[in-house]
């Protein structure tokens, strides 16, 4: 699972909307391109130090792209609670600084 979604706060909290919507919009799109076949080479290269997804890195930018369309530029508050609910076990910082989740909420 790539966010936890028990520890996401439930609708009405004063979680930010926002990041709410990019939570549920990377749940769904990183999920439906996961491909267990290449996630299990991309470990055995990383020698079993990370679980990936088996979304390659081109892939990853342009469904980035889509999931984060037309949605408004986040502050900081949206931005940390996005990091906040990423499982840690899924996505590390190292990961998110890949995908350059945040270079691509703050320049839209």
């Amino acid at each position: 699972m790539l966010v936890d979604m028990a520890t996401t706060p439930p609708a009405g909290s004063d979680f930010p909307p926002l990041a709410r919507t990019v939570l549920d919009r990377l749940q769904t799109t990183y999920t439906a391109a996961a491909d267990p076949v290449k996630a299990v080479a991309m470990r055995a290269y990383m020698r079993d130090r990370f679980p990936f997804l088996g979304i390659p890195a081109p892939l990853q930018r342009t469904l980035t792209r889509e999931f984060l369309a037309g949605l408004d530029r986040p502050n900081e508050e949206d931005l940390r609670a996005v990091a906040g609910r990423l499982d840690p076990a899924g996505v590390t910082a190292r990961r998110l600084r890949d995908l350059r989740l945040d270079e691509r909420l703050r320049t839209r």
